[in-house]
């Protein structure tokens, strides 16, 4: 459990983040804890799809950006190999980098939250939410891949960038 840490905490701080721009109103974060779930951010529901949308999703973006800082500083570091302790430092570095790139996948509470929101300004005739609402699927479908290996597979795809970024 506590592997994924870094990860759940980045995590939740993306949603904290994105919440105090969207301009709702944060009641309870919980960044990380032993149990289930890990991590979460307690907010008012949004107004706006917008918010809403902001909020489930943007996460992935918070994360990614971090996971690839870190991916990169730890192969710039492994390029100059200062000293004989390079290998257990670079594996201190992969780990965070690792954890925040798996617990950037959406989860399934988040995309759920989102239809919800969808469905809810679907009923008050907003267009948008028919934009929203197969985002909400897809978001569905990319958490459901995580039993896949899903996400270990973005994780790699942001580790290729930072390394192709670090040339």
């Amino acid at each position: 459990m506590l592997a994924v840490a870094p990860g759940v905490i980045v995590h939740e701080l993306g949603h904290l983040a994105l919440c105090r721009l969207s301009g709702v109103p944060v009641g309870r974060v919980v960044l990380f804890r032993i149990g289930s779930p890990a991590g979460f951010v307690a907010h008012a529901g949004p107004r706006l799809l917008r918010q809403h949308l902001a909020i489930s999703v943007g996460h992935l973006a918070v994360s990614s950006v971090f996971a690839v800082a870190l991916f990169l500083a730890v192969a710039r570091f492994m390029a100059t190999r200062p000293g004989a302790w390079w290998p257990a430092a670079a594996v201190l570095g992969l780990w965070p980098a690792l954890s925040i790139a798996l617990e950037a996948w959406p989860s399934a509470p988040d995309a759920d939250a989102l239809r919800r929101s969808a469905s809810a300004q679907l009923r008050r005739l907003n267009v948008a939410a028919l934009m929203a609402l197969p985002l909400c699927w897809m978001l569905l479908a990319v958490n459901a891949s995580r039993r896949l290996g899903g996400n270990w597979l973005y994780a790699g795809f942001l580790a290729a960038a930072a390394l192709h970024l670090s040339r």
